[in-house]
Formats: structure tokens, C-alpha cells, sequence
């Protein structure tokens, strides 16, 4: 009999953990797409890009190119975008900050004036 009750206990805490391995591993990992898009005729260099939960950055994108990135997403939105510019001129930074969880997609596009506008969607 008590050979039977351990047996059954090993057999309903596997089961319970496999349920678990199984319901982790089939989540989907919340997360967003920053993409920084470089619409001047020079380079910018020292890229970075804080977000909660980590920085993400590259030391240059090229003349009307871009950089995409998948970052995952933790807590209310709040992403911030500093670089320099090719005069080795640190452009003022850039936030996107929401109350809300990031949406799939945030995008900053700098624009020839050195300006960046910014479009989450």
C-alpha cells in the first residue's frame, strides 16, 4: 500500500511539472520591434537605445539605411534613442513614453535637419 502511494505521487508531480514545461514553453514572449531609421546623407554613429529592460545600439547606420531590433518587452513602454552626428555632435534625446505596454513596433526616423520624430504602432 505505501508502495503504491509514492508511486502515486511521483507519477502526479511529474504530470504536474510536465503541464508546466508545456504551458511555459508554449507562451509567446511579449516583446516590441525598435527600428531607427537614418533618412540623412551621412552616417550617424554611437546609436543607443535604452528600453526597460535593457540597451540595445550599433556604432553606425549609413546614409538612408536602418537598424531593427526585437527587444522584449517589460512594463510600460519607455524607450529612449541618443547618437551623434557626423561633427562628432551629440543630438539631444529622443523618449517614447507610454502607461502602457510597448506596441509591436516603435520607430524613430531622423530626418536631414537632425530632427527625430517617433511613431509607436
Amino acid at each position: 500500500m505505501r508502495l503504491n502511494a509514492v508511486m502515486l505521487s511521483k507519477v502526479g508531480i511529474s504530470a504536474v511539472a510536465g503541464l508546466m514545461l508545456m504551458g511555459g514553453l508554449c507562451q509567446r514572449t511579449v516583446g516590441t520591434t525598435i527600428t531607427i531609421v537614418n533618412g540623412t546623407d551621412a552616417p550617424i554613429r554611437n546609436i543607443e537605445v535604452s528600453y526597460r529592460g535593457g540597451t540595445i545600439g550599433t556604432a553606425m547606420i549609413a546614409p538612408h539605411d536602418q537598424m531593427k531590433q526585437w527587444v522584449p518587452a517589460k512594463g510600460d513602454c519607455s524607450v529612449k534613442l541618443t547618437f551623434m552626428t557626423p561633427a562628432n555632435k551629440q543630438i539631444e534625446p529622443t523618449a517614447i513614453s507610454t502607461k502602457k505596454p510597448c506596441p509591436s513596433v516603435v520607430m524613430f526616423t531622423i530626418n536631414p535637419e537632425w530632427k527625430v520624430t517617433t511613431d509607436p504602432h
